[in-house]
């Protein structure tokens, strides 16, 4: 079984079943390989039953990849193994617990797009502007680090004062919690916090899942958050083993509560673990691999790592200096003509990118060529008006608390209950502290609402309540058809027999066989023993992030577009770096804060290319209809050796 793994993975995988080992895995080295087989190791090996054996990842593609590559080696039922993301877990804990942590039985998960609706509205609430700037985002900014470092609102309020520039904040902070707690809504953030208050306040919860778990494996350890790292400690401080598998040099999640630290002090706090290194890269040639090692090896606080192949050196990497960003785009696209010319594919080529906002003049040039592309995160299919509108039924029939679905789903189709009602509703419900769906009802037996319209939202009230009880027992991907039809969702979009309506009504389909896949990949069999029980059909956990890297990405025929950040675990014969200058890359925001994790994200940037790597830059880059102009190219292109490196300059496409 493990013939064909390298003298270091083998190490990993065949290590005691008791004691502690911290898996340093570079890039492109096989870590999801030697997981795999370490959880086979131990089950065949060491006779440890599947249910004592948990593995945490931190995206539902990595759990399914996890799961299906053990069960096509041991053929296990799939409720035996215990895989699943922090989150997931997290959550699985609280539908079992939650009264032991005051939430309702049916307490719902916000997304990002939910959580920045409940901010808007904890700001209507206090009276602050939330068409400032800016203000939204750094919020929701403030909330999730609080919440990710374990503060509560009354935790601050203990402080002797409050920072002038947080007051605001903070008192968003303060209103949106009480939204969130009067209806039984529950971000990411609190995910993970509820669930380590669960444990720390519950001792006797604790003991059950520490005596459960005796072998603990986490995948991706330098993306975990302090309270991530807490949770785990407390949780799994006891078990017989441990195997963290992560690479301080790809943490380049700092803005999201990602800590890299955390390794340093996984082996403080279990002195005894071995420390294994996994080096050798099945990836990139050498040229690139020596490159993303010279450029890497300019952070100082990291744990050293050479990766190294047995490849040939391949070409040397290309620095492209160009005048502007049309000779940017040009000079890509012809490279991609002569890989396509050559014999290779549009979509074995990736486009990289700092910001979101680069890629316009990139896809200019696409489209005048004539060549395919696909801009990866783009759309959220999960946004898609048709989706989300079929999942506001859905949630609201499972949780008649659930504020922004009511909001949607009220006048969808369109039952006359226009902005003037809206507006009484949501009075209405911040007067009395209630929910939208306890305001209407209040509504109904005043004059304050004329009577027709009265009429409407009763009927409405009546047809979800209708909904829930006719469909409580269907499987769920009958609910969700049956849902759009009885909503008159079906009926609305049936109309109009043009192609995009009619894709509307695909999407339905699409998003029934996601939920499908959804629950065969990633959700354990109902088992009333097991006190992990399957997620409700209303869930937000599997982001379009997940959904979207659980398809090939050699599907389609396209050059892929994506910041580097999406980039992270993915890998294309050809790529190319655009916009290495000093504030484009690195990040101008990130120059005096975190220059060490710009530079990670470059190296992640380097590491997923196969055999060609280009990167180029530009002397004059135009920023929102302004001319700004870049002294220097970015200093990452200085801290790779010139041996590995050749230079070129734009020759016409034309």
């Amino acid at each position: 079984m493990i013939e064909h793994l390298n003298s270091k993975q083998k190490e990993v995988v065949t290590s005691p079943s008791r004691g502690n080992t911290l898996v340093l895995a570079g890039a492109g080295s096989g870590k999801t390989r030697v997981l795999v087989h370490r959880i086979i190791w131990l089950l065949q090996n060491n006779y440890i039953s599947s249910n004592s054996i948990l593995t945490l990842t931190f995206s539902n593609k990595a759990v399914s990849e996890i799961r299906n590559r053990v069960n096509n080696i041991l053929d296990l039922c799939r409720e035996k193994l215990i895989i699943d993301t922090f989150h997931g877990l997290a959550y699985r804990f609280l539908r079992t617990h939650y009264s032991d942590v005051n939430l309702p039985h049916n307490f719902q998960i916000l997304d990002n797009e939910d959580q920045k609706y409940f901010v808007r509205r904890a700001m209507r609430n206090i009276h602050i502007n939330e068409r400032k700037n800016g203000v939204v985002r750094r919020s929701m900014n403030y909330i999730n680090k609080n919440k990710e470092r374990g503060i509560r609102p009354k935790d601050i309020l203990k402080k002797d004062s409050i920072d002038s520039s947080d007051t605001d904040y903070f008192n968003i902070y303060l209103a949106y919690q009480k939204i969130c707690d009067r209806s039984g809504l529950v971000d990411f953030s609190e995910l993970i916090l509820r669930a380590y208050e669960l444990f720390s306040n519950n001792l006797d919860i604790l003991r059950i899942y520490q005596k459960r778990f005796t072998h603990v494996l986490v995948d991706e350890f330098q993306d975990t958050s302090k309270l991530q790292y807490e949770w785990i400690k407390m949780i799994f401080q006891k078990s017989v083993g441990m195997t963290i598998v992560g690479d301080d040099d790809q943490s380049i999640y700092g803005w999201r509560g990602a800590n890299p630290e955390n390794m340093n002090y996984f082996l403080k706090d279990f002195p005894n673990s071995m420390v294994v290194r996994l080096e050798q890269n099945y990836r990139s040639t050498k040229n690139i691999l020596q490159s993303a090692n010279a450029l890497i090896s300019c952070n100082k606080k990291r744990f050293v790592k050479t990766l190294w192949t047995d490849t040939n050196p391949g070409e040397p990497i290309c620095i492209y200096y160009g005048n502007d960003e049309s000779d940017e785009s040009r000079y890509i696209v012809k490279n991609i003509i002569d890989w396509k010319k050559s014999g290779g594919k549009f979509n074995q080529c990736a486009i990289l990118y700092r910001r979101k906002r680069q890629s316009y003049f990139l896809e200019e040039a696409l489209i005048k060529y004539s060549i395919p592309y696909h801009i990866h995160g783009d759309i959220s299919f999960f946004k898609r008006k048709e989706v989300k509108e079929t999942m506001s039924y859905l949630r609201l029939m499972f949780n008649r608390k659930d504020d922004e679905s009511f909001e949607i789903a009220v006048n969808t189709p369109a039952r006359g209950i226009g902005k003037k009602t809206m507006k009484i509703i949501r009075d209405n419900s911040k007067k009395y502290e209630i929910d939208m769906w306890q305001s209407c009802k209040r509504l109904l037996n005043t004059n304050r609402i004329r009577k027709n319209l009265r009429f409407s939202i009763k009927r409405f009230l009546d047809l979800i309540d209708l909904m829930d009880q006719e469909s409580k027992d269907m499987p769920i991907c009958e609910k969700v058809y049956y849902t759009f039809q009885k909503s008159g969702l079906s009926k609305m979009y049936g109309k109009k027999k043009d192609e995009i309506s009619r894709m509307k009504v695909q999407n339905i389909s699409t998003l029934v066989h996601f939920i499908k896949q959804f629950y065969e990949d990633i959700m354990m069999k109902d088992d009333s023993k097991d006190i992990f029980r399957p997620f409700p059909p209303y869930f937000v956990l599997s982001s379009e992030h997940n959904m979207k890297n659980s398809r090939n990405q050699y599907d389609h025929d396209a050059v892929n577009l994506m910041t580097i950040h999406a980039s992270k675990g993915l890998e294309f014969p050809v790529v190319f770096i655009s916009g290495m200058e000093e504030g484009i890359f690195p990040s101008k925001n990130e120059i005096d804060t975190d220059m060490a994790e710009e530079r990670r994200l470059a190296y992640v940037g380097l590491t997923r290319a196969m055999k060609k790597l280009v990167l180029t830059c530009v002397s004059t880059r135009s920023d929102r209809g302004r001319k700004m102009y870049y002294s220097e190219p970015s200093r990452f292109i200085s801290e790779i050796p010139r041996k590995y490196v050749k230079y070129a300059y734009f020759d016409n496409l034309d």
